[in-house]
């Protein structure tokens, strides 16, 4: 049980990159001074860059199709634009996993009578939905990039449990400890919406 706690509390802290993205308030703060998604995000040589959507928009073809252009788009903090960034999932609260299949797994576009292709089908190798029941807000929902060292937990311990006897009391005692850190390194590594 002590070992299962661990990994609870592990996930608990991890979360909180993603329920703190689009807030400084509980002290998850870039090397930029910026929360993980912001719209003002300094480059160098002046100016600002932003990982957040203008709008922030539903769940929709239209709001996927508009986070894609993007991080397309999307210049590293010298400011320029490398094409390098990919989407590689869409992240969220569970509250938005069957509606994500509904955008990303059907043949023709979602929402209209026209019947359209879908046009996002393929445009992420992995489309499938990574519903977080963890996080805080119901609504708010991102997409995590393949930018390297982006969001991360480091481990200054990794996880170790011991058990001990004591006959004296016929009891055992089961005694565990780790430390780490979580936060975030580049702010490429989530484009974001805050609804």
């Amino acid at each position: 049980m002590l070992q299962e706690t661990c990994v609870l509390t592990q996930d608990y802290d991890a979360v909180g990159v993603l329920n703190d993205m689009f807030t400084t308030a509980n002290g998850r703060i870039g090397g930029d001074g910026q929360s993980l998604c912001s719209t003002t995000h300094p480059i160098r040589g002046g100016g600002t860059v932003s990982n957040q959507l203008a709008t922030a928009l539903s769940p929709a073809n239209t709001s996927m199709a508009t986070m894609l252009v993007l991080i397309d788009k999307l210049p590293n903090p010298s400011g320029f634009i490398t094409g390098g960034v990919k989407a590689m999932k869409v992240v969220g609260p569970s509250n938005y996993r069957f509606r994500m299949k509904e955008i990303w797994k059907s043949e023709q576009k979602d929402d209209t009578t026209n019947n359209a292709i879908n046009s996002l089908m393929g445009e992420i190798s992995n489309s499938s939905y990574v519903a977080v029941p963890f996080m805080s807000s119901l609504t708010n929902w991102s997409m995590h990039t393949n930018v390297k060292r982006g969001a991360m937990m480091v481990w200054r311990r990794q996880p170790r449990f011991r058990k001990n006897s004591d006959d004296t009391n016929e009891t055992k005692i089961a005694t565990g400890s780790a430390r780490w850190t979580t936060g975030f390194s580049d702010f490429r590594t989530y484009i974001g919406s805050n609804i």
